[in-house]
């Protein structure tokens, strides 16, 4: 059962009996295929005739949200527009393939919208919106993170939320919306995002799905695959039964855009190209350092000071570093502890903590409670010793009370790993690649983290690096049977 629990964590929905066997072995350092039939007498494992083993809960839940997208998939639409006409001027007018995804969406009760960046994903989207509302329709937006989700709100001038607080969700509790209490006030549901979902968080969202309710996934499916068991968007375009639009082509205006670009190349295995077009804009830099040591100062020098002072960021707030490992010497700790000795060096110490006043920290884990997800990135402005509390202000401008107690899960967040940036995005990003990341150096990783900056990505590498990780695509094969179950 340890096994299997270690298999879901690097996303598997189950594991071959022999495989599993294996692990097994190799963590008791004795035979335990036996138990196998046992645990599945018990009703704890499910075989099935393929020599599949998965966890019981577990395999339960994946059949259920296969079942819910094969019905939403199959069904008739419940949505009809009095007008559906094409804009054909203004400032926004879309494309064959934009306008086939707006179509889609009102045709199908399940269908999925993927691209990369610079597309025209969120353009469709806000096409999508709008035409709902002239035709007086309710849509509502939401994303697997609150940063996601506010940017998403800003992007198409729609409401968005996090699908957690979309369902209700209480901790201890669990999701308020389920199929007899269904997301109300919704014509149309848009989860941007999407290929962050994973089968725990997928199932009960379209559980929740009522019946006069469509639904469009969008995402880019060569982002990192989700934390959790399970490649949810992957698998329903493979399916072959969900109706997907695929955006292709590249807007004039993003590719003027060196960081576009620069993702593009990447994620065909390509160089990423360092010179602007002659209308194009320079926002993106590669800087190859010979050696660790070379590279580590150059990204604590570009982080805290270079980058704010020459185009005006602050240092806290709209710079983030990113790096795909936690250890070694341009490890994300090493990072972490050199900057906080740059930007807070006399910071006064908290505590009970790790930390100081002043300090920017990352969550780690989700707090449902405080709206405080993993992954969101803030500062500690003020400590409160009478009660004793923290004040955080949050990258999107909140400001959220914490129990000193609370701060277990965060981390320091002056530099993250690219897989907590995921569905985040700030003014500026300084990236780091070293010859000693060379296990996670992946096609996927390097990709998510260009698409991560806004205005501004520094890539900084050791030689061969960069190369090394777009030659290498991500073992996206994760055992799942999602794809199977829901085109049966």
């Amino acid at each position: 059962m340890h096994a299997l629990s270690l298999a879901e964590d690097d996303g598997h929905c189950y594991l071959p009996r022999t495989e599993l066997a294996d692990r097994a072995r190799r963590l008791l350092g004795t035979d335990a295929d036996d138990r196998i039939d046992g645990l599945a007498l018990a009703g704890r494992l499910e075989l099935d005739d393929e020599g599949h083993v998965a966890e019981a809960r577990l395999a339960a839940i994946e059949r259920r949200l296969a079942a819910r997208a094969r019905e939403l998939a199959r069904s008739e639409p419940v949505l009809s527009l009095r007008d559906e006409s094409r804009p054909v001027a203004g400032a926004f007018v879309p494309t064959d393939d934009q306008w086939s995804a707006v179509i889609r969406a009102l045709r199908s009760r399940l269908s999925v919208l993927t691209g990369g960046p610079g597309v025209g994903k969120t353009a469709s989207m806000r096409a999508l919106v709008d035409l709902l509302r002239a035709n007086k329709k309710s849509v509502r937006l939401c994303a697997p993170t609150g940063k996601a989700a506010r940017r998403l709100a800003e992007l198409t001038g729609a409401d968005a939320t996090t699908i957690h607080r979309l369902l209700d969700y209480v901790p201890s509790e669990g999701f308020g919306r389920d199929a007899s209490h269904p997301i109300d006030g919704c014509d149309m549901l848009i989860v941007d995002e999407a290929s962050m979902l994973s089968l725990r968080l997928a199932e009960p969202l379209l559980d929740a799905v009522g019946p006069g309710t469509h639904v469009l996934l969008v995402g880019d499916v060569d982002q990192l695959a989700p934390v959790g068991p399970g490649r949810v968007l992957d698998d329903l375009i493979a399916s072959e039964a969900v109706p997907v639009t695929r955006l292709t082509t590249i807007f004039r205006q993003a590719a003027r855009s060196l960081i576009v670009r620069a993702a593009h190349a990447v994620n065909h295995g390509e160089p990423p190209p360092t010179m602007p077009s002659d209308d194009g804009l320079r926002d993106f830099f590669l800087i190859e350092r010979a050696n660790p040591r070379a590279v580590f100062d150059e990204v604590v020098s570009l982080a805290a000071e270079r980058l704010p002072r020459h185009y005006d960021l602050d240092a806290m707030a709209d710079v983030q570093v990113l790096a795909p490992m936690y250890k070694g010497p341009v490890g994300i700790d090493a990072i972490n502890a050199e900057l906080r000795a740059r930007l807070n060096p006399d910071g006064p110490a908290i505590p009970g903590t790790a930390f100081r006043l002043h300090d920017r920290v990352i969550q780690t884990k989700n707090n449902h409670e405080h709206q405080i997800m993993n992954g969101e990135t803030s500062v500690l402005v003020h400590y409160d010793d009478d009660r004793d509390r923290v004040l955080l202000a949050t990258d999107d401008g909140r400001r959220v009370p914490l129990p000193v107690r609370d701060l277990d899960t965060f981390k320091l967040g002056f530099a993250s790993s690219v897989h907590k940036a995921q569905g985040s995005q700030w003014r500026a990003v300084v990236m780091v690649l070293s010859r000693g990341h060379h296990v996670m150096l992946t096609r996927n990783l390097v990709y998510t983290g260009l698409t991560r900056a806004a205005e501004l990505l520094v890539l900084v590498a050791e030689p061969g690096s960069v190369m090394t990780a777009a030659r290498r695509v991500e073992a996206r094969a994760r055992y799942t049977r999602l794809a199977e179950l829901v085109g049966h």
